[in-house]
C-alpha cells in the first residue's frame, strides 16, 4: 500500500507527479460528498491512472531471427489456419487475429448489445452506473463509510489513481478536504474513507478507498480478500490412574 514506506514511494513517483498533473485536464471527473462538522463539501477531481510504467518506467522488446528479420506472433487455430495479430494494411499497422462473436441456439449471430445476464434463477442482472461524474444527473460518490488500516490491507488493489482537483474548485474546499482526510487518518483508530467504484457501467464493482500522500489524494482501487478460517475441534480424554496402569501393564514398565 503507498505510504508504508513515505521515503521510497515518495522519491518513486514525486519526479513524475507533475507530468501526471499535465495530463489530468482531459480525463475522468470523480465527484466526492462528505458532511463533515455540519457542512458538505463536494471537491470535483480528475482521475489520472498511475501505472507501473509510469512508476517505473518499461522495456520494449523485439523478436528476431539470425537474419534480423522481425519475428511476428500470429494465433493458430483448430484447423491449422495462421491469423497473425498485426499486419500492415495501406502504410498502418492495424489488429488482426482472432475476433468472439455470439450465437443464439440455432446458430444466429447476435449482437453484444443484444446480450443480456440472467442469474440462477433466470432473473435478468442489471448493471451498476458508473462512479465517474455525469454533469447531467450530477453523479457522486457519498463518502459514509470507513475503513481500518487492518481492513484496507484486505484490499487486493488492481489500480491506482492520482487525483487532481478540477479548475471549477477552490482552495478552500481542496484545503478543507485534504484536512479531513488528514484527520480522519491521524484517528484512533487509523481509518480511510472506503466506497465502492467502477470507472464504467458494470455487473460488478470494486471496493475503493482514499488515501493523502504528501499532500496528493490517491485513490487505490481492488477486490476484498474474503478469508475463512477453519479449525479442528480435538476433544481430549481425561487420563485416569487405571489408565496409566494399563498402559505400564501392556508395555511393561
Amino acid at each position: 500500500m503507498p505510504g508504508n514506506d513515505k521515503s521510497s514511494f515518495g522519491t518513486t513517483i514525486q519526479f513524475s507527479i507533475d507530468k501526471l498533473e499535465e495530463q489530468a485536464s482531459n480525463r475522468a471527473r470523480i465527484k466526492l460528498h462528505v458532511d463533515w462538522e455540519g457542512k458538505s463539501i463536494e471537491p470535483l477531481f480528475h482521475l489520472v491512472s498511475l501505472t507501473e510504467e509510469k512508476r517505473y518506467g518499461y522495456r520494449h522488446f523485439e523478436l528476431r531471427d539470425d537474419d534480423g528479420n522481425e519475428i511476428k506472433q500470429a494465433y493458430l487455430s483448430v484447423d491449422n489456419r495462421i491469423f497473425p495479430r498485426q499486419i500492415s494494411f495501406n502504410g498502418k499497422k492495424v489488429s488482426g487475429g482472432l475476433k468472439r462473436i455470439y450465437i443464439d441456439g440455432q446458430g444466429n449471430t447476435v449482437e453484444r448489445n443484444q446480450v443480456q445476464r440472467v442469474d440462477y434463477e433466470n432473473n435478468l442482472v442489471h448493471r451498476y452506473p458508473s462512479s465517474l461524474f455525469n454533469e447531467k444527473d450530477e453523479t457522486m460518490v457519498h463518502l459514509e463509510k470507513k475503513v481500518t488500516m487492518e481492513e484496507a490491507l484486505d484490499i487486493d488493489v488492481k489500480y491506482t489513481y492520482v487525483l487532481f482537483p478540477t479548475e471549477i474548485n477552490d482552495d478552500d474546499t481542496i484545503n478543507k478536504f485534504k484536512e479531513i482526510l488528514t484527520r480522519v487518518e491521524q484517528g484512533q483508530p487509523r481509518e480511510y474513507f472506503s466506497f465502492l467504484f467502477n470507472y464504467r457501467a458494470s455487473y460488478s464493482r470494486y471496493h475503493a478507498f482514499l488515501q493523502l500522500i504528501d499532500g496528493h489524494v490517491y485513490m487505490l482501487v481492488g477486490n476484498r480478500n474474503e478469508m475463512q478460517y477453519f479449525k479442528q475441534e480435538v476433544e481430549i480424554e481425561e487420563v485416569t490412574e487405571d489408565d496409566i496402569e494399563d498402559f505400564e501393564l501392556e508395555f511393561g514398565f
